[in-house]
Order: structure tokens, then C-alpha cells, then sequence
């Protein structure tokens, strides 16, 4: 039995505690677009050490060879790391102990190359 404000929620046409529509709060593909879109960005134009702030690093190396440090590789944290100029080279080497796949670095030398790494135990893979 359901009392006269309920009675009322549910006539209203709106959500309750009783009743909702789940299609108003399915996501939309913009929804989605959206979110993917917000992925944590941030270019840098020094050395740098990758922290949880950010999932992808544009590097510009215009300015001289640079270094980025990968986090300690934990849970499937994914990182992806761009070169954006042709100028210079990039080092991607990983921190304390681990590994990129085995390697102790990375070297990226061309424009627009990007590389994405996964989290595992002891290291990164390239995904």
C-alpha cells in the first residue's frame, strides 16, 4: 500500500523513491564522447615524471633531448606518451626497478610517434 505522497511521486511524471527511468540516466554516445574527451592531458616542454594527474603527455622536444619517467607500474594504469616535433629525441624509461617490456627505456627520435603503455606486475607493456 503506498501512502498519498507517494501516490502523488509516482502521478508526477518524475522520479521517485519508488520509481525511475532508467533511460534518462543510460549514457548517450555524446555522453560518452564526452568523457573520453576528457582524458587528462598535458604537454610538457622539460623533463618530466608522469604522475596520476594525467594519462597522456605530448612531449615537445624543440627545445632539446628530453626524459619522461613512467609512475611505478601498478593495478592496469594505462599511460600513452606523443613526440609532437621531429627535432631532438625523446627518452621513456620506466622508474625504480621496472621494466618496458624488459628495457630499461624507450627511445622515440620521430614526429607524432605515440606509444601506450600498460601497468603490470614488475613493468609496462606496449599495448
Amino acid at each position: 500500500m503506498i501512502d498519498p505522497r507517494q501516490e502523488s511521486e509516482l502521478t508526477s511524471l518524475g522520479d521517485c523513491q519508488l520509481h525511475w527511468h532508467s533511460s534518462d540516466r543510460a549514457r548517450s554516445h555524446t555522453d560518452v564522447l564526452a568523457l573520453q574527451a576528457a582524458t587528462p592531458f598535458l604537454t610538457v616542454t622539460a623533463n618530466y615524471t608522469v604522475t596520476d594527474a594525467y594519462d597522456y603527455v605530448l612531449v615537445d622536444t624543440t627545445s632539446g633531448n628530453l626524459t619522461v619517467t613512467l609512475p611505478p607500474a601498478k593495478g592496469a594504469r594505462e599511460v600513452e606518451i606523443a613526440k609532437k616535433v621531429a627535432a631532438n629525441t625523446l627518452v621513456i624509461i620506466p622508474s625504480g626497478s621496472d621494466t618496458v617490456v624488459g628495457d630499461t627505456s624507450v627511445v622515440v627520435t620521430e614526429r607524432w610517434t605515440s606509444l601506450r603503455f600498460k601497468a603490470y606486475v614488475g613493468g609496462w607493456a606496449l599495448i
